[in-house]
C-alpha cells in the first residue's frame, strides 16, 4: 500500500496477534499453574478482552498514521465514549453471568482482568515508538535526498 500503509498493517495485525496470544497463555497459566495449549476457560475469556480493548486502544493510535497520538492537539470525543462504552459491554459479557454463559466465559479474577488490560494497552506504547522510528527514518532520508 502507498506510504507504507500495508506494513502497519502487517505489523500492527502480528501486535494484536501477540498480545491476544499472551493472554491466553497467561490466563491459562493463572488458572492451572502449567505453560500448554489446551482449552482454558481463563485463558480464552483473557483473550477476549485483550484482543477487544486492544483494538479499542489501538483506535487511538489510528487517528494518525505518522504523528504521535499524544501531539495531537484536537480529541475526538466520540471515539473516547465508544472505546468507554465498549469497555463497558466488554466487561458486561465477561461478568454479568447470562452473558458470560451464552459465550462460555469465566468470571476472571481481578488480577487476570488487569493483566488482560496491560497487554491490550501495551499496542498504543508499542506502535508509538514504531512511529517514532518511522519519523525519524522519514527525517534522516529527507536529510540525504537534500
Amino acid at each position: 500500500f502507498s506510504g507504507g500503509v500495508g506494513a502497519d498493517i502487517a505489523y500492527q495485525g502480528v501486535l494484536i496477534t501477540a498480545v491476544t496470544l499472551a493472554a491466553y497463555f497467561i490466563g491459562h497459566f493463572l488458572e492451572s499453574g502449567m505453560w500448554e495449549i489446551t482449552n482454558s476457560p481463563d485463558g480464552m475469556t483473557m483473550a477476549f478482552l485483550t484482543m477487544s480493548m486492544a483494538e479499542i486502544f489501538h483506535s487511538f493510535n489510528m487517528r494518525s498514521q505518522r504523528a504521535s497520538v499524544f501531539a495531537l492537539k484536537n480529541q475526538n470525543l466520540v471515539l473516547w465514549g465508544a472505546g468507554a462504552m465498549s469497555l463497558m459491554l466488554t466487561t458486561a459479557v465477561i461478568y454479568v453471568p447470562f452473558l458470560a454463559n451464552a459465550f462460555s466465559f469465566e468470571e476472571i479474577s481481578l488480577l487476570e482482568y488487569g493483566v488482560a488490560m496491560a497487554l491490550a494497552f501495551s499496542v498504543i506504547p508499542i506502535v508509538e515508538l514504531v512511529k517514532l522510528f518511522q519519523r525519524i527514518s522519514i527525517k534522516r532520508a529527507a536529510k540525504k535526498s537534500n
